[in-house]
């Protein structure tokens, strides 16, 4: 038999449904739903009704008691002092279990609302088609009102959701249009196009701001700005970056992270036009790149492309040296974090 009283879960059961509450309280809430037929009643595997991205509010985050009171005083002070004995309780087995700093995780309504500030409205469906991943139905949605399909996976943990990720490359990589998953903290975002064969250039511009959402809004990104310049050339590189620590299933402590870095060129002199073939060399760290004959646009802009991945992210107190080539001319210069 629960320890807590149906009216207490009862209460928790509209915020255990939008995926607000931390990962503790949902275990109890679980537990308690394992044993209680009526409080199992309660709960409806998808969402009921469509998410109405203009008129939601920004829910609070699963910890901050201060948001989450204003709701406490509506149910009142018994079962608000109920479900603070509960919160605080977890919080404390939590603390003295060594897991006082909870990993970053995310609501599916949080990032509704992060779409819809970022111009992509998410309009829910249900969807009996899009498959379990490491036991999760996603929540599905259309995107900005087109045949487009975007899946939410909501996982307890990061651990889980990169379980569900490698899942998911492996039973995906023979279709026809293979979309990797995007992932964000506890989240993954898998986009189903209208036509996998047929797939227009509007829809990959949407996937684009998709995938850009997930990476820049969604995680928590930062971004370094190295500037520097010569006599002749100027530079810029833009690092964006997210890192996280997290516990795998047994315990034990690992790191995640994913960076893009995007450097450019410009020619300051007034005669660019007499400006030839180029070639340019970069070092940041134990980092090198280089290449011959980049493309120049007519302001005397030379893109020198994106790269990243999983490895080393690039650190501010990493400046990086330019070697530029033109007309049997050499410059040499330094840039460093703004």
């Amino acid at each position: 038999m629960s320890k807590y009283p149906c009216a207490v879960i009862q209460d928790l059961i509209p915020l255990y449904k939008d995926g607000i509450l931390s990962a503790q309280t949902e275990q109890i809430i679980r537990e308690h739903l394992e044993e209680c037929p009526q409080c199992r009643d309660l709960i409806d595997d998808d969402y009921s009704q469509p998410v109405d991205t203009e008129l939601v509010e920004t829910l609070p985050e699963a910890d901050t008691f201060k948001r989450l009171s204003k709701r406490v005083r509506n149910w009142g002070l018994y079962t608000g002092l109920a479900i603070l004995a509960i919160i605080l309780t977890v919080g404390a087995v939590s603390f003295y279990m060594g897991r006082g700093e909870s990993e970053p995780a995310l609501s599916v309504r949080q990032a509704v609302n992060i779409f819809a500030k970022e111009g992509i409205q998410l309009i829910k469906i249900k969807d009996p088609a899009a498959e379990e991943i490491n036991g999760v139905k996603p929540v599905s949605f259309l995107i900005n009102y087109t045949g487009n399909k975007l899946h939410i996976y909501r996982y307890d943990s990061i651990a889980e959701r990169k379980t569900a990720d490698e899942m998911w490359r492996e039973n995906n990589q023979d279709k026809y249009f293979y979309s990797t998953t995007n992932g964000a903290k506890n989240m993954i975002f898998i986009i189903v196009p209208v036509d996998e064969k047929q797939i227009t250039i509007e829809d990959w511009k949407l996937v684009g701001k998709v995938s850009k959402t997930v990476f820049e809004k969604l995680n928590d990104t930062q971004e370094i700005v190295f500037t520097g310049a010569g006599e002749n050339w100027e530079s810029q590189t833009v690092v964006k970056y997210y890192e996280y620590f997290y516990h795998d299933e047994d315990g034990t402590l690992n790191y995640e992270s994913y960076y893009e870095k995007s450097a450019s060129l410009k020619y300051l002199g007034q005669d660019i036009e007499s400006v030839g073939e180029i070639s340019y060399e970069m070092q940041q760290g134990s980092g090198k790149g280089s290449g011959t004959n980049p493309y120049m646009s007519p302001d005397g802009t030379v893109s020198l492309g994106l790269s990243g991945g999983n490895g080393l992210i690039p650190r501010a107190d990493q400046d990086i040296t330019f070697t530029i080539r033109w007309n049997d001319r050499e410059e040499t210069f330094v840039a460093r974090a703004e």
